[in-house]
């Protein structure tokens, strides 16, 4: 978002319009966009941030490789001294990427979200400040979204299962999806998404990270490549309209039995009229993440253990896919 449109007053960058004009809802969303899409947060979305013990945070390598991150502490350590700053008193570890990119000036993307009920928020800001605890944003621009496609989670409390208990973290890195890992992303009912693009000036990257869920299967995964629905949502298309700027990725899958996070970085291909899409139930259509890295961290988000509850209710109206012999 934010970045020149060729409208001023729209809250949309160019690659944002493209997306929603081929969709036919360009002119809706100017006038939606204006009116959710504020440059500060109302009091209610500073108060929920400062309920939350986890956090997602999309940053950028000044190349345009996004990446997702999330970020941890007791309630209240995020908070808003004022609604046009948001605080984070927790920093990456040096096995986040996000520890390379967080930076004086940086843009990062924030999703605040609640998996017991549902909840989520979002701001885009640039970071004004960085100490030994954390950081704090600029709020550029705030907007909630509706629950849809989130599961809900008992995600238990944290009392004894800081990431501190555990010892060091055993990291993995690769270039190639062996079977465990197409599993792993096969199996998975919910994921997170950074994508980025560069701002009006050409001089560095504004970015965004989002939610994704469906039901356990709804992601293709077939040798090094992984495709994903695209469902009706709000209709901003923050993540494609980047994607159509920037055809870059990065993904985390989290496993809410080990709290083991699964990281994938790759380029996009955007799937307006696959045939294959037409075979899967609710999707209008998809992309595909061609993956060139990969990093699996053991019980990385401990603090994220929970069974599922309750599929989302607008989960079971789509599909899963129909598998074809190239999908391992």
């Amino acid at each position: 978002m934010n970045i020149d449109s060729g409208e001023s007053s729209s809250p949309f960058h160019q690659g944002e319009i493209d997306v929603q004009r081929r969709v036919g809802v360009a002119e809706r969303m100017n006038d939606r966009g204006r009116g959710l899409i504020r440059t500060k947060m109302p009091d209610q979305h500073r108060e929920f941030f400062s309920g939350l013990e986890y956090i997602f945070v999309g940053s950028s390598d000044q190349t345009g490789w996004p990446n997702p991150s999330v970020l941890f502490g007791s309630r209240g350590f995020v908070s808003s001294p004022d609604p046009q700053r948001l605080r984070i008193a927790s920093l990456p570890h040096s096995f986040d990427l996000l520890s390379a990119n967080l930076s004086v000036g940086a843009s990062l993307g924030v999703l605040g979200i609640d998996l017991t009920n549902r909840r989520r928020n979002r701001i885009n800001g640039t970071v004004v400040a960085i100490d030994e605890s954390g950081f704090e944003l600029a709020v550029v621009q705030s907007f909630g979204n509706c629950p849809q496609y989130i599961h809900t989670r008992n995600v238990r409390p944290t009392k004894n299962r800081t990431p501190d208990c555990i010892g060091p973290f055993k990291v993995e890195t690769f270039e190639l999806l062996d079977e465990d890992t197409r599993q792993f992303v096969g199996r998975a009912s919910t994921f997170f998404v950074a994508s980025c693009a560069l701002n009006k000036d050409g001089t560095s990257f504004e970015c965004d990270v989002s939610h994704r869920g469906g039901k356990s299967g709804f992601i293709d995964v077939a040798d090094n490549q992984i495709t994903v629905p695209d469902f009706a949502g709000n209709s901003f298309f923050n993540t494609l309209g980047n994607f159509s700027l920037n055809p870059k990725a990065g993904l985390i899958f989290v496993d809410f039995v080990t709290g083991d996070i699964l990281s994938l970085l790759g380029t996009i291909e955007l799937l307006w009229d696959d045939q294959s899409i037409g075979a899967f139930k609710g999707a209008q259509r998809a992309w595909r993440l061609q993956v060139f890295h990969g990093r699996k961290v053991q019980a990385a988000a401990s603090r994220l253990i929970g069974e599922l509850v309750e599929y989302s209710p607008k989960v079971l109206s789509t599909g899963t896919w129909q598998r074809s012999e190239r999908s391992t």
